[in-house]
């Protein structure tokens, strides 16, 4: 169980990181968005120690791909419709 919660928080941060790429404009904004990427990966990568690899990253990729989308709906001017 706890690697499922680890691979759900690596795909919040996965949508951070994701949302700072479209949004940041200053070195803070760059640094958050960098923190972001690693930790997305590293706790994939922790996930995947005991799930199937496959599995791991196809549920990664879905949750970031409907939580980016979530975020472009629910979030006025988020702006990744520009992109």
């Amino acid at each position: 169980m706890r690697n499922w919660v680890l691979l759900i928080v690596a795909a919040v941060f996965e949508v951070c990181w994701v949302i700072g790429l479209n949004q940041a404009s200053s070195v803070l904004e760059w640094g958050g968005t960098g923190v972001a990427i690693v930790v997305s990966f590293l706790l994939l990568l922790q996930a995947t120690k005991e799930l199937p690899v496959a599995t791991a990253y196809a549920v990664f990729v879905g949750l970031g791909t409907v939580g980016s989308v979530a975020v472009d709906t629910l979030v006025p001017g988020s702006g990744f419709t520009s992109c």
